[in-house]
């Protein structure tokens, strides 16, 4: 069995500009602009874009860049969708759940025939944000674009310029939403897709809500920025799933701002896509909140997959958990860089970061950089990392009684992933993506 290799991290700082703005992402800005939209949002959009083209693609060079290359996006000859403008039939596989509410996308324009929402209770908004900002821009003015900070920020900068469409979910006060939320975003081939989602969860409310992206199997370009307000004693559980097919390019944003006693619980699958990156930042805004953010990355082949996570604990009293498992298999390249924040006033702070890793080949590599950074003298802190590969006594043990090596690797290679699985909430998903864990190790 291979030891594959194991990398920290490093220092060094830098950006490059853009020294030919690609005329498709100028077009695709210019056409977002002229949608139906209130003239606050176009002030964003306008400053947006400039900030994108101060800033360009960022390099490897660049530390927050430094494992993952961007130039199959930078170079990429992409397609901006400025209507929908055609079906694609099938493209919305199996959920595991048919019992709940649908928002379904192509290329980030809104798909009404796919979609399920019409017996949404009273008290629960689920719409599309380009008809939303047509009809009620009120709704999403205090939230929309005031928490995912553009500013240096190269992907969240371009999203912000160009986006037409994607979900808002909104939870009234006290309500209980039951069956699941499904975002489903589809990519076709040679486009770029920049898709924006809005959740809101008002105070004392709950919600599953579940973001699925698939593609198809030639290059594409997914660009995802998704805002997420968790309001005083609301409860949300939420599940990012990344199913994209090998030659697609995937970059998401996840911005999460809790208020006092809110619950965050999420889990973040990455099974797909050639390059995908995640970065999430969650912001402890208030005492006695709970943060849970849990993930998963099992690739093969030449896989990228970067994780870059942050938890700001901003205020005394709050816990928060992360566990991120990692299996890479062949070439691929597996990151992970986890950043605890612990500010001075964030007293009684419980908080765990722990990042496993298992490297099926002399090929593999995992780049993992846990971190933390306290301010705080009467808090419980814990980080960590590990790198192994497969026990050769429990394959041993396995083969032993009767089965076969492959299938005894995939068994316990699912044993390692599952613990992250599991707590997806939705038992039909979890089921599909047990399934697709198996197909995934062959």
């Amino acid at each position: 069995m291979g030891r594959g290799r194991a990398i920290g991290g490093g220092d060094c700082l830098k950006m490059t500009t853009m020294s030919d703005t690609n005329l498709k992402y100028r077009e695709a800005a210019l056409a977002a602009s002229q949608h139906p939209q209130p003239d606050w949002l176009k002030l964003f959009r306008s400053r947006a874009w400039n900030e994108f083209e101060k800033l360009g693609f960022p390099t490897t060079q660049h530390e927050e860049w430094k494992y993952c290359n961007v130039r199959p996006i930078s170079e990429g000859e992409f397609q901006s969708p400025l209507v929908f403008s055609q079906q694609t039939n099938g493209y919305i596989e199996n959920l595991g759940d048919d019992d709940a509410y649908l928002l379904a996308f192509v290329n980030g324009i809104y798909d009404i025939t796919a979609s399920k929402i019409s017996d949404a209770p009273v008290g629960l908004t689920i719409d599309s944000l380009a008809s939303v900002l047509k009809n009620i821009p009120d709704l999403v003015k205090p939230h929309l674009a005031n928490y995912a900070n553009f500013e240096g920020e190269a992907f969240v900068a371009l999203n912000t310029a160009t986006f037409v469409d994607g979900a808002v979910v909104r939870v009234a006060d006290n309500v209980v939403v039951e069956k699941p939320i499904f975002l489903v975003n589809y990519t076709t081939s040679g486009t770029a897709a920049p898709v924006r989602n809005l959740v809101i969860m008002e105070r004392n409310s709950q919600a599953t809500v579940i973001e699925i992206f698939l593609s198809e199997n030639e290059t594409s370009f997914s660009n995802i920025v998704t805002e997420i307000v968790v309001s005083e004693s609301a409860v949300l559980n939420h599940t990012k799933v990344q199913l994209e097919g090998g030659n697609a390019n995937h970059i998401s944003t996840q911005v999460i701002e809790q208020s006092k006693s809110s619950v965050f619980d999420s889990q973040n699958i990455c099974l797909g896509a050639s390059l995908a990156r995640t970065t999430i930042y969650a912001r402890l805004g208030a005492e006695h909140i709970e943060c849970t953010i849990d993930g998963l990355y099992c690739l093969n082949n030449n896989q990228l997959v970067d994780n870059h996570t942050t938890i700001d604990h901003a205020f005394p009293n709050c816990n928060s958990f992360e566990l991120y498992k990692g299996v890479m298999d062949e070439k691929s390249t597996g990151v992970f860089n986890g950043k605890i924040f612990v500010r001075q006033d964030a007293q009684k702070t419980d908080s765990k970061q722990t990042n496993q890793n298992l490297l099926l080949s002399d090929d593999a590599t995992i780049n993992t950089k846990p971190q933390l950074e306290i301010y705080a003298d009467d808090v419980r802190c814990t980080h960590g990392a590990t790198v192994g590969r497969l026990d050769p006594n429990a394959l041993f043990y396995l083969q032993a009684r009767g089965i076969g090596a492959e299938e005894a690797r995939s068994i316990l290679v699912h044993a390692f992933a599952n613990e992250v699985i599991q707590r997806v909430k939705p038992v039909g998903l979890r089921t599909e993506l047990e399934k697709r864990l198996y197909q995934k190790l062959g």
